[in-house]
Order: structure tokens, then C-alpha cells, then sequence
């Protein structure tokens, strides 16, 4: 089934939209050879896809995004009903992950060791040895004042001398 909208597309057109899984629903059900479990199954989809496109919306291009997210969410209830199916108190479709449970693992004894695996290439890569050039370059590299050489050097005296004085209060204390 086709249905035209009232309003445009961006190229001037009228909105134009296929409902295919509409049409193969309807004709499961029209069907009477189909089994009864096939029907009915085509029937609870249809139902779902009549409630979201005939939901009242303010304008027609609204109606337009309606009848859309029906067709989609009833095409992933009807081909994939082990992944997808409507919530009872939402009223939509939602995806059924699998709940995965990571086990916890277990350490029976206080002194059991975690060992750490090492990963170790299948071609082992050459390393070469730092070049004088690129020690140059580096040691040019001045990113931030406070952290050159002097002044590490001098803040780290400092903490050491604050260190002695609160070694010598507390030992009068």
C-alpha cells in the first residue's frame, strides 16, 4: 500500500510511503491456509503497527514519522521476534540483549598468586637506540618553565628542607 501525505519533501514533492510489511501482514491474515500460530502472530504485530500509526499527532509530517517508525518497529517484530518485542508497560519495541554475567572470581587462599600474562609478538620488532639528533631535539623541547630542570631541582630542595624541619618539630614534641 502506498500513502500520500499533504506535505513536501525537500525536493517539492509529496511525501510518498511504502508500507510493505503492512501489506504482507494483512495478507498473512486474509490467508486461511496459514497456520493458526502464523496468523495470530500476525495479528499481535498488526495490532502493535495500527496503535503507532494511528496515534494522534499535531501535523501531517508528523503522521508521516509515525507510520515510518510503526513499518520499522513491526518489520522488527515480524522477522526477528527471538531479538525484538514490545514492552508491556512502555508500549515499545525494545531489543532483548542477553544478560551476561561476569563470573567473580574466586580466591580460596590468602596467599594465592595472580599471575600476569606477558604478550609477546610473533616477530619481535628491532629497537634501535636513541640518535644524538633526537636527544637535541628533545632536550630543546621546553614545554612549561616550572618543570625544567632548575626548577625541579630547586623545588625539590625545598621539600627536603620542609621535610628536616618537621622531622626536628616532632622530635621536640
Amino acid at each position: 500500500m502506498t500513502v500520500a501525505f499533504n506535505e513536501k519533501n525537500t525536493d517539492g514533492g509529496q511525501i510518498v510511503i511504502e508500507t510493505p510489511v503492512k501489506d504482507q501482514l494483512t495478507s498473512i491474515l486474509a490467508d486461511k491456509s496459514a497456520p493458526a500460530e502464523r496468523r495470530e502472530r500476525a495479528a499481535d504485530v498488526l495490532s502493535y503497527y495500527n496503535a503507532v500509526a494511528n496515534k494522534p499527532v499535531p501535523s501531517e509530517l508528523d503522521r508521516a514519522g509515525q507510520l515510518l517508525l510503526a513499518e520499522s518497529d513491526a518489520g522488527c517484530l515480524w522477522n526477528y521476534p527471538e531479538k525484538y518485542r514490545v514492552d508491556p508497560v512502555k508500549g515499545l519495541v525494545i531489543v532483548d540483549t542477553p544478560v551476561v554475567t561476569t563470573p567473580t572470581p574466586y580466591i580460596g587462599q590468602r596467599d594465592a598468586t595472580i599471575t600476569s600474562q606477558t604478550f609477546e609478538p610473533a616477530v619481535p620488532l628491532p629497537v634501535r637506540p636513541v640518535e644524538d639528533h633526537e636527544k637535541q631535539v628533545v632536550a630543546g623541547l621546553l614545554l612549561d618553565p616550572r618543570f625544567s630542570p632548575a626548577n625541579v631541582s630547586r623545588r625539590l630542595a625545598e621539600i627536603e628542607l620542609e621535610a628536616q624541619e618537621l622531622r626536628r618539630l616532632r622530635q621536640e614534641i
